[in-house]
């Protein structure tokens, strides 16, 4: 195979009920693991290493797609169109805007699934369900005849089913849009036109069923849910397993020390915390530890936030719910002689190693640099000699009083029920220095900030501009907008009491970015990303401690 058309039939719009649940209209631009689907289908077909244009066939209201660095090797086209019937309809129109489509593989918005290169051809892809209501089932006879056997059926009870999980390859795709054109003329109502067509076409070349094992759908509210625990952060879990039938999720990992931490965290903590925390239902912190708790279908505040999918106002009762948690934690605060230690293990010791770990890995880094609002240059390795200054005068290490904390107190960790306004917690860090659920609570609002202010789940998303010029400096340009900083001025009013709390998050906040480069070494852009956000706030919290 030369090349490979793909066609994202992406014009109808979601059911209300998914519109409510996800914010978006319109399935490809659903949030999963941080980006939208259509970034994810992308990628999927980026992985095959055969030159591929990607057609999406949009509705004319829907946004624009944005992309990051996936589509490097990769064509992608938009096609709008005002009115569609049917996917058969929209299919079409793809196939209409390509001179020789040749081999296509027609994708649904809805669907992310792994292609192997040597799955193409005339394949229907499938899996064995009995939930025939949801989906169309299809059979296929010796000589590779299909044939639709039910589409979305309606029954109590039934055997299970070969149903479509919404990807077809198809090799021929001339044929493929004459099949379709025959299909759409004889305006049958009773039949959805683009499996009509894949039945016509199967009269002329075989089709054969495709078996996948793995399957994500997004069309429909269980499913969606069910679908999102895929995207658990890998750097925290080696094996993530859902039981949808006692909807129970159960988490392992490799990393045995690190991970026992975190099951013990739940264990100890108050139980005034009990409410914010998912159902534990078992956890060991033995040889392989493991916890299993209920699944959470509610959004994250990374959703909420990145993709605007709640009114400015809401997030008045959103930042009050955070704001509450941490004063629960803090009622359980004591003094620690030891505070001050502790927490320049943290601030200190982990960014001057991880900084160190960053430079080995990235060779050139220390030509790396940022300009400032005085016209000031800064880099890793001034950043290592004011280190010990910068803790000093922006009063990150004025601390002697030590609470319980969560430890990675951030958007993806932080589920919000808008109907509630009920905040759920997951994977705590269980350590702060040393193991245990005791730290600084300004480091759990630290966390807070990098998502509100510093823009991280923009940069783990890739949705950033990013220029080096030929002298190493190092301008981002983030997506956030103003309904992001207005968004910051509700936190901003709401947390900051005082100066110095301010001064001190902010402070501690430009270490978390310094000290997370190592952790995303698969992906060389976002350490840029985040050295140049890092480097800004270090520069800004050192120019605005001198000037006090």
């Amino acid at each position: 195979m030369n090349s490979l058309s793909v066609i994202v039939p992406a014009w109808g719009a979601l059911s209300s009920e998914m519109i409510v649940e996800t914010g978006c209209r319109w399935a490809a631009f659903i949030p999963y693991g941080g980006m939208p689907l259509y970034r994810h289908i992308v990628l999927a077909y980026q992985k095959l290493n055969i030159p591929t244009a990607i057609t999406f066939i949009m509705a004319e209201g829907a946004p624009d797609l944005q992309f990051g660095t996936e589509v490097q090797g990769v064509e992608v086209n938009v096609v709008r169109l005002e009115t569609s019937k049917d996917i058969g309809e929209t299919v079409l129109a793809g196939l209409l805007a390509k001179d020789n489509p040749g081999h296509v593989v027609i994708n649904l918005s809805d669907t992310l699934c792994t292609l192997e290169h040597n799955q193409l051809g005339d394949s229907i892809y499938v899996q064995s369900r009995t939930d025939l209501f949801r989906w169309t089932a299809v059979s296929s006879s010796e000589d590779g005849v299909l044939r639709v056997t039910s589409d979305r059926q309606e029954s109590s009870a039934s055997a299970p089913q070969n149903v479509c999980v919404g990807i077809f390859s198809l090799s021929d795709g001339e044929l493929l849009r004459s099949c379709l054109r025959r299909a759409l003329e004889t305006d049958s109502l009773a039949r959805e036109s683009f499996f009509a067509a894949l039945e016509l076409y199967s009269e002329i070349r075989p089709l054969r069923l495709t078996h996948v094992d793995k399957w994500l759908d997004f069309g429909h509210i269980d499913t969606f849910y069910e679908s999102r625990l895929g995207s658990f952060n890998s750097r925290h879990f080696n094996s993530v397993s859902y039981d949808p039938e006692s909807g129970i999720v159960t988490k392992r990992s490799e990393k045995s020390d690190a991970f026992r931490h975190q099951v013990r965290w739940y264990r100890q903590i108050p139980d005034s915390l009990n409410a914010y925390l998912p159902r534990i239902f078992s956890s060991s912190d033995n040889a392989d530890p493991h916890i299993s708790m209920e699944v959470l279908s509610l959004p994250t505040l990374g959703d909420l936030f990145v993709y605007k999918r709640v009114p400015i106002g809401a997030w008045n009762e959103v930042i009050k719910a955070l704001v509450r948690i941490q004063e629960l934690m803090r009622a359980h605060k004591f003094f620690s002689p030891l505070a001050r230690t502790v927490a320049q293990s943290v601030y200190r010791d982990k960014t001057v190693r991880r900084i160190d770990e960053f430079r080995k890995m990235y060779l050139g880094s220390d030509d790396l640099w940022i300009r400032d609002k005085t016209d000031s240059v800064w880099n890793l390795q001034r950043v290592v000699e004011c280190l010990d200054e910068y803790l000093t005068i922006t009063g990150a290490l004025d601390i002697d009083h030590l609470s319980p904390i969560h430890g990675d107190f951030c958007f993806s960790n932080l589920f919000y029920d808008v109907k509630t306004r009920l905040i759920k917690m997951i994977d705590p860090r269980g350590e702060f220095g040393v193991p245990g659920i005791f730290g600084d609570s300004r480091y759990d609002y630290a966390k807070l900030s990098h998502s509100f202010f510093g823009g991280y789940d923009f940069l783990v998303a890739d949705l950033f501009k990013l220029y080096t010029s030929s002298t190493g400096e190092l301008q981002l340009k983030s997506s956030l907008d103003e309904y992001h900083f207005r968004v910051q001025e509700i936190f901003e009013w709401q947390v900051f009491n005082t100066p110095s709390l301010r001064r001190e998050v902010f402070a501690i906040q430009a270490l978390l970015f310094l000290s997370m480069l190592p952790l995303h070494a698969e992906r060389p852009r976002r350490q840029l990303a985040m050295l140049a956000t890092g480097l800004e706030q270090f520069a800004e919290s050192w120019r605005m401690a001198k000037s006090s």
